[in-house]
């Protein structure tokens, strides 16, 4: 009777689970774990072919790439730091479902949206040089109208610079954001299931009993969830915040990293500032944060 009993905690009740971050931490799955070691490797292989010039010898190679995989760990710190220690509520999360969003945001849900935007930035200038360079559009068909925005500099022609800035105001500014935000929460309402207290339904669609029936939206309207036994309502909006956190921060680091991978020539001057600043400017965590405010109303 004196020996200690180990007791397995199968309450949902929140506030019976893991409290701290190394609690949570022994709670890591395999599959979490190999996320992370495939995100790390990725990052790895990247910082490895980013070596500029390629023709270096093997040593002075190696301690290029070294060099690159220390910036790129530079962007991490204050994310990192800031998500984990100001942000994250262990109770209130499940780090894995955590990591999974992050995963999947960094991976799939980057290269979406990056195909996206530049999908998105190609079709916004063609219409700012339609309305102000037409004369842009006589360099087809020998260039194809597709790649005709991308190919200024090649072909040495000079845009004015209300094109410019109309052009990379629109698509950094608005369709960038509002892009990269959907792919967030698309992402987080892939990844997990939030926890709620009410939920959308749709009424019964009301016909007319004349010969033409009349085609009307369907209506929904809130009705709160049946709870188990036990179970408490939400109040705390933490658990948003943290998956939209954590897919804004896969998408920054990937993002990020592609920037610092970029950012290797011989020429180019204070790359450990560049890279560490990188990290800091919090755009990401800003919009994210936004972003699960609204989605838990």
């Amino acid at each position: 009777n004196d020996l200690p009993q180990i007791v397995v905690q199968t309450s949902t009740d929140p506030s019976k689970v893991a409290v701290t971050l190394a609690e949570a931490g022994a709670l890591i799955t395999f599959d979490s774990m190999q996320k992370i070691a495939f995100f790390s490797m990725g990052t790895c292989i990247l910082s490895y072919c980013a070596v500029s010039p390629r023709t270096l010898e093997m040593a002075e190679y190696n301690a290029q790439f070294k060099k690159i995989v220390q910036r790129v760990m530079l962007t991490f710190i204050v994310p990192l730091i800031t998500f984990l220690l100001l942000v994250l509520e262990v109770k209130e999360n499940d780090l894995n479902s955590l990591v999974n969003t992050f995963y999947t945001s960094a991976t799939l849900g980057y290269f979406f949206a990056f195909m996206m935007e530049v999908f998105a930035t190609t079709i916004i200038r063609l219409g700012v040089f339609w309305i102000w360079e037409p004369s842009i559009f006589d360099l087809t068909p020998d260039v194809p109208m597709i790649i005709l925005p991308w190919t200024l500099r090649e072909l040495s022609y000079r845009p004015k610079r209300i094109t410019l800035f109309a052009a990379d105001f629109a698509a950094t500014c608005i369709a960038a954001p509002i892009i990269e935000e959907f792919m967030k929460l698309k992402v987080v309402q892939l990844s997990t299931k939030l926890p709620r207290n009410y939920r959308w339904r749709k009424l019964p669609k009301n016909e007319s009993n004349g010969k033409k029936k009349k085609r009307k939206r369907n209506k929904y309207v809130l009705e709160e969830i049946e709870r188990k036994p036990g179970e408490v309502a939400v109040t705390n909006i933490n658990s948003y915040t943290s998956h939209m956190l954590a897919a804004s921060l896969g998408m920054k680091f990937s993002d990020t990293t592609r920037r610092v991978h970029m950012y290797t020539k011989g020429g180019d001057a204070h790359k450990s500032f560049y890279a560490f600043f990188r990290g800091v400017y919090p755009i990401h965590e800003l919009c994210g944060s936004m972003t699960a405010s609204e989605l838990a109303k």
